[in-house]
């Protein structure tokens, strides 16, 4: 290949990887930022994340995560100074709840509940600033035919 090829092939490559891939947000993905920062989205793995970040790129204020294949709701949190904070709910693939929780400087604290997809309570994880302090297990119910 001649000089003026691989000059071509590098401007192709650079004018693609710079565009900026843009998500259909859906409307329960929809809310104003704090004052002081702006909307923000990422994929990571194939979970779309919209969330609102600083000046530094850290995450603050609300958030919420979708699976980009089906668009189905993964998770809402608040970050503070770009650590979760506050009640954290992650849902199952088929838009039950999974957990719900707190976060207090980052760490999972207090009650954190978990639901298998068909809505059973099945574990309440007990935490004191990121540590299992108490685990409550219980028995999946009888599925009578």
């Amino acid at each position: 290949m001649r000089w003026h090829h691989h000059l071509c092939l590098l401007a192709l490559v650079l004018a693609c990887s710079s565009r900026k891939t843009e998500y259909k947000v859906p409307a329960f993905a929809q809310f104003p930022c704090p004052v002081g920062t702006h909307p923000d989205v990422r994929n990571v793995g194939g979970e779309v994340f919209r969330t609102c970040a600083d000046a530094q790129g850290n995450f603050e204020g609300p958030s919420v995560s979708w699976d980009l294949r089906t668009g189905a709701i993964s998770s809402k949190r608040t970050y503070r100074h770009g650590k979760p904070s506050g009640t954290a709910t992650n849902y199952h693939a088929n838009g039950k709840i999974l957990s719900v929780g707190e976060y207090v400087d980052g760490v999972q604290n207090g009650e954190w509940r978990i639901w298998d997809e068909d809505g059973n309570l099945k574990v309440i994880d007990e935490y004191y600033y990121g540590k299992l302090i108490d685990e409550k297990m219980f028995p999946a119910p009888d599925k009578k035919k």
